[in-house]
């Protein structure tokens, strides 16, 4: 169902979404896609678990539901979405970038990347909401399918990495 051989990151990816990408790929089974119980984060370098994500798909209708957010996930979008659904979040989420990522990496059972334009968040607002400043430079973002049956896409395996830069303390209080 994957077209992983196809895939290929860009050369100038981020470290921590090339090594996570690395690792989706080991466990991989001969046919199909890998399993949630398959994905050990404690396989991954320490440097990568903050900006990790996992996020549960549902289907008919396809929704999203925030499973696990890395803590720079939660600093960036200064809050914790936890058990959420991403259309209950954002009233267009059916437009954003996100739900275009993760629904082409459902269709398709292939891992997807992007490097994105990040708008600075309000303080509990989800991205295609309000934003409080003007775009940050590109953050990039894998998005790696998981099938408990093998095949179809139950949850979302995702690293996002934010650029560097300098925020006043003021800014980084959550």
């Amino acid at each position: 169902m994957t077209d992983d051989d196809q895939f290929r990151l860009p050369d100038d990816c981020d470290a921590c979404i090339r090594e996570l990408h690395t690792y989706w790929r080991s466990i991989q089974p001969d046919e199909g896609l890998p399993s949630r119980r398959d994905f050990d984060p404690l396989a991954l370098s320490a440097e990568c678990w903050p900006y990790l994500w996992l996020i549960d798909v549902e289907r008919d209708p396809l929704r999203f539901r925030v499973r696990l957010m890395g803590t720079k996930i939660v600093r960036y979008y200064r809050g914790e979405f936890i058990g959420k659904w991403l259309d209950d979040m954002a009233p267009d989420a059916e437009n954003s970038g996100e739900f275009a990522q993760f629904r082409d990496c459902v269709d398709k059972g292939a891992p997807d990347y992007q490097k994105i334009k990040m708008p600075r968040q309000e303080k509990g607002l989800w991205p295609g909401e309000r934003a409080r400043h003007e775009a940050s430079p590109a953050a990039q973002r894998v998005c790696l399918p998981l099938a408990s049956n093998n095949s179809a896409v139950d949850v979302l395996l995702l690293l996002t990495r934010f650029p560097e830069t300098r925020m006043s303390r003021s800014q980084l209080k959550l």
